[in-house]
């Protein structure tokens, strides 16, 4: 029974998405997307070019229809937040452009270096992030360099909190 309803949250997610609806889906990347439905870890290693993306494009409307079928789940895990790690500026800027075409919200953790008088520490740059919908865990995408989440306090301290334990998926 478990396939035949991912079969139908991946049908509505696929529709969801205007941009994707007339993409046909690779074997590899319906395996990926079932193994996050089915709430196992994944790790997929695809060649350039495969369609990674798509993956994670729709994860939030895959995990939105299959928790507003599920009666058992907590209102507040309604809206995942798909964490994508990069060390590349540019492949997230191009998938911040691609995503904010959409009704999708997507925010860029970048970094910045400060220097006071403790020393020279790493920090979030939250230029042209809302705060609030980071803290809220508003975002349905944030794309985030390795160092944001693991060096920089507030980085580890977002990703430690409450809300994002609950709503977080992520993805690399």
């Amino acid at each position: 029974m478990e396939v035949f309803d991912f079969l139908q949250c991946l049908h509505f997610a696929v529709n969801d998405s205007n941009y994707y609806s007339s993409v046909i889906l690779k074997p590899k990347q319906v395996l990926c997307l079932e193994a996050v439905y089915l709430g196992k870890d994944l790790l997929a290693i695809l060649l350039t070019g495969y369609g990674k993306s798509i993956i994670f494009h729709l994860l939030p409307s895959l995990l939105s229809e299959k928790n507003r079928r599920s009666s058992s789940l907590p209102q507040q895990v309604l809206s995942p937040v798909v964490v994508v790690i990069s060390p590349l500026n540019s492949l997230m800027n191009d998938q911040l452009r691609r995503i904010n075409t959409r009704r999708d919200r997507a925010a860029v953790l970048s970094l910045r270096k400060l220097t006071d008088q403790a020393g020279e520490h790493t920090v979030l740059d939250k230029t042209n992030i809302d705060d609030s919908h980071l803290k809220n865990a508003s975002y349905e995408f944030i794309f985030a360099h390795p160092e944001a989440c693991l060096s920089a306090k507030q980085g580890v301290a977002l990703f430690q909190s409450d809300i994002y334990k609950r709503a977080v998926l992520a993805t690399e």
